[in-house]
């Protein structure tokens, strides 16, 4: 039996309920991911899945360590840097970069985000399907 009770953290217990029902015979991994709550979930849930792709975070205690060539790298306290988007992709072996803002349902571009976003220079992502579907399309041109 599947337990949910992790993937629907903001359900009622009666929600719940009829979920462990309802999906009682289905493998976990065929349940899909309840929507990221808020824009630090929806940008882990990315980063973990670039992680499992090869992707090392580029932060100082693994420069040396990691040799794939993909990187990842996140800006801390991004509002207060309004020209770097949430996620910036390098691909040192192909000398490419991808430049990532990511919203959730609700979420609005700032006038920055807008420009960034229509001249083609960041990609703007609203869910992890999207993300992947924009990384594996830039990885298939770089």
């Amino acid at each position: 039996m599947t337990d949910l009770t992790d993937r629907l953290p903001h359900a009622s217990a009666a929600t719940r309920a009829l979920n462990r029902d309802m999906f009682a015979d289905v493998p976990a991994q065929f349940i899909p991911d309840p929507p990221p709550a808020n824009e630090a979930e929806l940008q882990d849930r990315c980063e973990k899945w670039l992680d499992a792709k090869g992707y090392g975070r580029r932060v100082p205690k693994r420069m040396q360590k990691h040799s794939t060539g993909k990187w990842q790298a996140h800006v801390n306290e991004a509002k207060r840097n309004p020209i770097m988007a949430d996620l910036t992709l390098i691909d040192s072996n192909r000398g490419a970069c991808l430049e990532v803002e990511l919203k959730v349902k609700g979420g609005k571009l700032s006038p920055d985000q807008q420009a960034m976003a229509f001249r083609g220079e960041w990609a703007v992502c609203w869910s992890v399907d999207e993300f992947v579907e924009v990384v594996e399309g830039w990885e298939g041109k770089v």
